[in-house]
């Protein structure tokens, strides 16, 4: 019989272990809707716990399905690889360009050149969602453009296990090509998932944002993962919209990061 893992296209790496942690899922609830009683905005959360095969969940306001906006870029540097057959490394001229500037300085047009140059149709988009098995994600069309993807928090926690776990889609070669991109982000779009706890060691993350007057207001999204010092990984993904501005959908999205970093880290 074919497991869910497998079915999406990952390698089982780990088996679920019972949560031992007097944490609990109504806990975990109850302590983010009191950090963000008095936030602005929706949110999707989702924290995988790679030691322990355990996912904690939260989310506030309106539900699924999220503008993506540029952690799409993550896509598109996955659908070049792939088709290319590329681990990065060969990488010259302005595909290397295009994709460094795309992933650490999520640069608009360096997207938009890969999708219409390399790529050559907006389309692939949904290919690749089809590729990772994101089976609830719909791609933008060539109208509205692509940061108008929507995706779900588990089909983009799918997708960002393809990254960080052992794949059956990307190989290593690709897989570290595109942490390392992630890793690279510049300083002044760290933010996010490097507020989940302050004893970080190494973070390989993706931001988008953009304003959207289908959910009135600022999309501001954050995902990746974070390795701590003491060697404890965990993947995030952290969806929001509906906010004032950008700084304040930043403010918000590391308030509850950091209010739900410090529930599971300290378990």
């Amino acid at each position: 019989m074919t497991s869910e893992s497998q079915a999406l296209g990952i390698s089982s790496v780990k088996s679920d272990k019972k949560a031992s942690s007097k944490l609990t899922e109504k806990s975990f609830q109850a302590a983010l809707n009191n950090a963000s009683s008095n936030l602005t905005g929706n949110f999707n959360l989702e924290v995988y716990d790679v030691s322990t095969g355990k996912t904690w969940t939260y989310t506030k306001g309106k539900g699924a399905p999220w503008f993506t906006a540029s952690i799409i870029k993550l896509n598109i540097l996955a659908e070049c690889l792939i088709v290319q057959k590329s681990d990065g490394s060969n990488y010259t001229g302005n595909e290397k360009e295009w994709v460094d500037n795309m992933i650490q300085y999520s640069d608009d047009d360096s997207a938009t050149n890969l999708l219409g140059i390399v790529l050559g149709s907006y389309g692939d988009i949904g290919t690749d969602f089809t590729r990772f098995g994101m089976t609830n994600s719909h791609d933008g069309t060539s109208t509205s453009g692509w940061g108008y993807a929507q995706v779900t928090a588990p089909d983009e926690m799918t997708f960002i296990k393809n990254i960080f776990l052992p794949s059956k889609v990307l190989t290593k070669g690709q897989q570290a090509f595109m942490q390392q991109e992630m890793e690279s982000v510049t300083s002044d779009q760290r933010w996010g998932i490097s507020k989940f706890s302050p004893t970080i060691k190494t973070v390989a993350l993706k931001n988008g944002w953009g304003i959207s007057d289908n959910v009135g207001g600022m999309v501001v999204n954050t995902v990746g993962s974070v390795t701590l010092q003491n060697g404890h990984e965990y993947l995030i993904v952290s969806l929001g919209d509906g906010f004032p501005d950008q700084q304040t959908g930043i403010n918000n999205q590391e308030t509850v990061l950091a209010a739900a970093g410090k529930l599971i880290t300290s378990n």
